[in-house]
């Protein structure tokens, strides 16, 4: 009886280790996608397990490509910022400012191009000479001032001389700027692989050729080296021009009057204004020009003195003539006109 239970126990254990072999070769056959199963209903049942897990696959796939999407968005943004941020300028300003201290204000401008690390590219000044009294000093500036520093030092100029008139003209270069330097990169390529060629070339026209060739390429790469460093420096470089004018008065804006009677009022004004500027200009120019006026004076009124003299001589010699004619042809004389012509003789004689 007890080999018996020996006998039945050890089967058991055969087969239940059969049965495993079954499974692990039914799992195989679902991993490797192989037609090989035990009976049908085992190959049914593993290919629904298989479709099962492939839809779940996919459903999970789906939900971390949403995940990843949420994730991404950011990234998006981040993307569009630096690709924003990535592009090229080339910032110009134009500032017209007034001033009541020519001289102080020069000098707070020189400071702050110095403590904005800029420098002046050209100047230009006028005004102020001997022959110069009355008119005002003006000079002009070209600076160039870093392009991460001119937001502050064109806030500054508002502080040295009232702004008349002030523009800002932005070009976007970023095009230019990409395709300049990827030209180079592709020149230098490509004189790399000249420089590779010609040095196993054994062919004396071949070298000769593969020169002329890396001669040409070489003037390119500097010609567009160039360019390149030029549009650097005036990406990273802003250009600032500023024209300083000295004033006796600065520049008030007054508001556009609106009613009638205001602006009636304000033509008024302007008109009783522009009377006093003339009159006080014509005599300005009277008392300072006196000296030159009295001269031209005395000049014009001898010329005339002389002129008129010579008329008188001139009649005269025609009232003698005419007289002595009149003698020869036993002519009466004219009584009131010999007096008038001997009147004129001795006005004459008075001048002379």
């Amino acid at each position: 009886m007890k080999k018996v239970l020996k006998v039945s126990g050890l089967f058991l254990i055969i087969i239940s280790i059969l049965a495993g072999c079954g499974s692990s070769n039914d799992e195989m056959t679902i991993d490797t996608d192989t037609s090989t199963a035990i009976d049908y209903g085992a190959k049914e049942e593993t290919n629904q397990d298989y479709g099962e897990a492939i839809a779940g696959n996919a459903v999970m796939e789906d939900y971390n490509n949403i995940a990843d999407e949420e994730q991404e968005a950011p990234q998006v943004d981040s993307d569009l910022k630096s690709k924003v941020d990535n592009r090229k300028y080339i910032l110009t300003f134009r500032f017209y400012l007034e001033t009541l201290e020519y001289e102080k204000t020069i000098q707070e401008l020189e400071q702050m191009v110095e403590m904005q690390f800029g420098f002046f590219e050209s100047s230009e000044s006028e005004g102020g000479s001997a022959t110069d009294t009355y008119r005002r000093r003006r000079a002009s500036y070209t600076i160039r001032i870093p392009k991460e520093k001119v937001d502050t030092f064109t806030k500054g100029l508002g502080g040295i001389g009232n702004i008349v008139n002030k523009s800002r003209f932005t070009e976007d270069v970023t095009g230019q700027y990409y395709d300049t330097e990827a030209r180079i990169k592709t020149l230098e390529i490509q004189e790399e692989r000249l420089l590779a060629i010609l040095e196993e070339a054994d062919n004396l026209e071949y070298i000769i050729e593969l020169e002329r060739e890396l001669s040409d390429v070489r003037y390119q790469i500097e010609s567009y080296s160039s360019s390149f460093r030029h549009l650097n420096d005036q990406i990273n470089y802003s250009t600032v021009y500023v024209e300083i004018q000295e004033v006796k008065e600065p520049t008030i804006f007054e508001e556009e009057p609106e009613t009638f009677f205001e602006k009636m009022s304000k033509g008024f004004m302007d008109s009783i204004d522009r009377l006093v500027d003339f009159f006080a200009n014509l005599i300005l120019f009277l008392t300072t020009n006196s000296p030159v006026l009295i001269l031209l004076g005395l000049i014009v009124y001898l010329v005339y003195r002389i002129v008129k003299r010579n008329l008188n001589k001139e009649k005269r010699k025609i009232n003698k003539s005419q007289s002595t004619n009149d003698l020869k042809n036993n002519k009466p004389v004219n009584i009131n006109e010999n007096n008038k012509n001997s009147e004129d003789v001795e006005d004459s004689h008075k001048e002379e």
